[in-house]
């Protein structure tokens, strides 16, 4: 009764495990599992068939920043027909291309034809600038996928608005302390 109700979590095990080592497979409704020829292959053979090893990454972060530290996200697609592990960097330079940061991406599996994001952080981000952001991975046969370049904007935009409204208010106080009152003259001769 244990295995009826939990039959569907061993067909999705048995499925990930035949994904990941990539051997066909049959599962039955009574969740056996049978290869093909109904035994299993001998140590160390092989999978015939072309491999695959195709992947692109998107690189994202916000576009308007006021201050770091400032998160970025890579979502690689493995096109191919085998798992990758794609490891790489993201490279933060400034507008004119003065490298700033080296950021390192560490890879973990990503199964065929799915995609899998990964998190990186800059922690050193300077006060205010345009910079760009790059990522350069590769994976298992060195081939490498790159992403186009991200532009963002660090600007404390909030400090910048209330200085301008400062100096807004004080131009205004001035103006109006220092405007000319009619003069009042007394008639000497009353």
């Amino acid at each position: 009764m244990g295995i009826k109700r939990s039959g569907w979590k061993i067909k999705t095990i048995v499925v990930i495990l035949a994904a990941i080592l990539l051997v066909p497979i049959t599962v039955t409704s009574s969740a056996a599992l049978t290869l093909p020829g109904g035994e299993a292959p001998p140590p160390g053979s092989s999978v015939s068939g072309n491999i695959t090893e195709a992947g692109k990454a998107l690189l994202s972060g916000p576009r308007l920043t006021e201050r770091g530290p400032i998160d970025f996200s890579i979502q690689f697609q493995n096109e191919g027909n085998v798992h990758i592990k794609p490891a790489g960097t993201v490279i933060i330079s400034t507008f004119w291309g003065m490298q700033l940061a080296d950021l390192t991406v560490d890879g973990e599996n990503v199964l065929p034809k799915n995609s899998r994001l990964f998190q990186v952080k800059w922690p050193d981000v300077p006060s205010f600038g345009i910079f760009t952001a790059q990522g350069n991975f590769r994976y298992e046969t060195n081939e490498s996928a790159s992403t186009p370049k991200f532009f963002f904007v660090v600007l404390p935009w909030k400090l910048i608005l209330a200085g301008l409204a400062i100096f807004l208010l004080g131009l205004l106080s001035t103006r109006l302390l220092r405007r000319k009152r009619p003069v009042r003259y007394k008639a000497a001769w009353r």
